[in-house]
Order: structure tokens, then sequence, then C-alpha cells
């Protein structure tokens, strides 16, 4: 009957130039964590902590963005659009000319000043953060710094205060870099282990982790759970099908269907299942999956259980869109450090990704790596609803704002 989600964002920066400098090992400004049972409670800390509508609206472009440029619903993927934003999001405040324009150009934000940037990241923390016995939705980010290097001052009080980045000097040419992996593990609830090889070039990490942990309001009773057939592509096959009769949020038009579960941390997942005429990449281009117009219907649902798995390269993906400054070697990250690091570049951006979906709980977890080099060193009637071929689901907040997004087009795979 639980739920857990877990998701890592990593920016890695790496230069071969070196100085001295003295340790640091600050912890992050301290931040709300909700623990209310009722719906009154967080619209309080809603109110409190509020998002920007443009910084919303620009997320939500972006999310939309990414997945229709990344979905071709030929097969299984899984990504979270939150963690990379909030890890991109650190790369903000240190970046100028070029790179910095196409970062901000990427997220959509060119429009908005970076103390609003910040600010909204900082409300995310503040505002989605829930942690009650073993129902859990915990943010947290954290910069990891090489001995002979010393963080630009402002850029590490901006990323520390603001966007509450914990703040770690380490030989990260040593077996030091272990403690990134130990951090990540236990801000995971120990589902993500990330081996880092030492290296001489290594600089910086940037690391954002997500951990999510919740129970459906309506468990799946495993007695209903039977062997049916899904409609894949390609064949047909027979999976385990989770079955329901519940009242939910449901959604029919020509093209698609599609209903709501609500989950006891304040959160919902979405899934999107497209008619049997229209395709996975069709829905994605002209739907805004984040806003779909919900009525209350009482549905008789029938879900796979499925486990995802995903490796997804989104420097190749960013580079099919036009963004190129900061992956030249001329890119500029100086105000991240005191020292003059030249030629630096991002070389990798990549995010794997697990997801469980089964009648108890759902178990996921994301790694997302940008890696930096440098050339120097209630109705009367049942809604049937059969998820028996390819569809999308969405993991979002309590205000719908995609946490993360996936595509279902064999569940056995």
């Amino acid at each position: 009957m639980k739920k857990f989600i877990v998701i890592f964002s990593l920016i890695s920066l790496l230069v071969s130039c070196s100085t001295s400098t003295t340790g640091m090992n600050f912890e992050a400004e301290k931040f709300e964590i909700q623990n209310g049972d009722n719906y009154s409670d967080i619209k309080n800390r809603y109110d409190e902590y509020p998002i920007d509508n443009n910084y919303s609206d620009s997320y939500i472009e972006f999310s939309n963005t990414i997945s229709k440029k990344l979905i071709d619903g030929k097969e299984n993927l899984f990504y979270s659009p939150m963690s990379l934003y909030l890890a991109m999001s650190m790369l903000i405040p240190g970046s100028e000319g070029q790179s910095r324009d196409e970062i901000l150009s990427l997220m959509n934000l060119a429009e908005l000043d970076e103390a609003v940037i910040s600010k909204n990241v900082g409300n995310i923390f503040n505002r989605y953060s829930y942690e009650k016995d073993d129902i859990k939705l915990l943010f947290a980010n954290s910069a990891w710094i090489d001995k002979k290097y010393k963080l630009n001052p402002e850029y590490a009080e901006k990323i520390n205060k603001e966007q509450y980045a914990s703040l770690f000097t380490r030989n990260l040419s040593s077996s030091e870099v272990e403690d990134i992996t130990n951090w990540i593990k236990e801000k995971t609830g120990g589902l993500i282990e990330v081996k880092f090889e030492p290296s001489k070039n290594s600089i910086l990490y940037l690391v954002n982790t997500i951990y999510y942990k919740a129970a459906w309001i309506n468990i799946f009773d495993k007695k209903m759970t039977k062997k049916d057939t899904f409609h894949t592509p390609d064949k047909d096959i027979e999976t385990d099908f989770m079955n329901q009769k519940e009242d939910m949020l449901h959604y029919k038009d020509d093209r698609i269907e599609a209903i709501s579960k609500r989950l006891n941390n304040f959160t919902y997942i979405d899934f999107i299942l497209p008619s049997e005429n229209e395709s996975i990449e069709s829905i994605i281009e002209n739907y805004d999956i984040s806003n779909i117009p919900f009525d209350h219907s009482h549905v008789k649902l029938s879900l796979p259980k499925f486990i995802s798995k995903s490796e997804i390269d989104f420097k190749e993906l960013f580079e099919k869109m036009g963004i190129s400054a900061p992956f030249k070697f001329s890119s500029d990250f100086s105000k991240m450090f005191e020292e003059n690091t030249e030629d630096v570049a991002i070389t990798d951006i990549k995010q794997l990704t697990y997801i469980d979906v089964s009648e108890e709980e759902v178990e996921a977890a994301a790694t997302t790596i940008i890696g930096m080099e440098t050339t120097a060193m209630p109705p009367s009637d049942s809604i049937e609803v059969k998820f028996d071929r390819p569809f999308i689901y969405v993991v979002k907040t309590s205000d719908r704002l995609p946490i993360f997004i996936g595509t279902m087009v064999n569940p056995t795979e």
C-alpha cells in the first residue's frame, strides 16, 4: 500500500586547474517541512510560500517541451522534469554571457530576475516538503567543491541560503568522493547509491535529491489482481492487472481517457490512455498533460503492474533543441569560483530512472548527472477504464505541478 519515489539530480563540473583552499561543511539553511493532515494545513502553507505564476508557467512549459522532444511512444520511458529543473537552477547564479542566456532560455526563465528564480526554488522546498511518519516528500540540494578550490562567496551564499544547498569540501580525486555517495543514499532513504570515480579533473558536483513515499488513498486489493492482455505496438502480452472500483477524477474525449488517483501526501498520479487510433506521441504533442480538465466519476479501473527503467542523454536532446554555448569550452561559469577557471564546458547530461508500480507500493528512483570538463586540465454508473494499451502517467503536486512523467508501452519489459 506504500508508494516510494526517489529522485536525484547531479551536476558535476570538471577542470584541471589547481589552487589551495580551506575546507568547509555548511548545512543548508533550514526550511519548513509540513506534517498536517488536512487541506487547510496545506492551504496555509501554500499561502505562506506562493509560487509565482510566471515561474510555474515557465516550469510547466519546460516540462511539456522536454516531454514533446523526448517521448516518441515507442518504448517505456520515465523521467523527472522537476529534479532536472532544480539541478539546473543551481547553475544560474554561477553562469555568465551566452551560456547563461541559453540556460535561462531553455528553462523559459529569461524574463524573470535571478532573485525571483531563487525565491521560487526556495518556495518549492518550503511549499511541498512533507514528512509525517512514513509519508514523505523531501527535497535536498548540495554542492561538493574539491579541496584545491574555493567557491565564490557570493555564489555559495546564494545557493546555500536561497536554494537550500549544503556546501562541502572534499578531495574529489580520492576516496573522499564516496562521501557524496553516502549523502545521496541518506537523502533518498537508501534507495539510490551512486558510485563516483575519483578524478584529478573534478572541481565541483551539484546534487539535487527528491525522496517521495506515499500510500494510495484507496489501495488496490491484491485478491483482485488478475492476468489479462496488454496490447503493445508489436504484440499482445499477458500481464498482471490491478483492479478497483472507486470514485475518482476522470476525463474522456474523442482522443484520450484519463483518471487521477490521490495519495496520502497530497499528491496525485494521472494516467492518460490514448484512444485506439491515437499514439502517445500525438497526445504529448497536442495536449497539456499537466492540465487535464478532470471531473468526478465512479470508475472501474484496470491498471497493469509494471517496472520501468530509463537512461536519458539530455545533452544530446538539448543540442538538438539548439542549445550550444554551455557545451563549448568557451562557456562561462566563472561566477562559481574564486579562481580563474577558463575553458570549462558541460560535456554530459544524463538521467537514469527506475519505477515499480504494484498494489501496495510504487518504488522509483531517478539520477540526473551533468558533467563539465575543461581543455586545460459522484455518478450513478461506473465508467470502465482499462489501461490495456500504451499510456502516459504523471506524478503531480497537489496544485498539479509535474514531479515525474512516464510512458508505459510494455509493462513486462
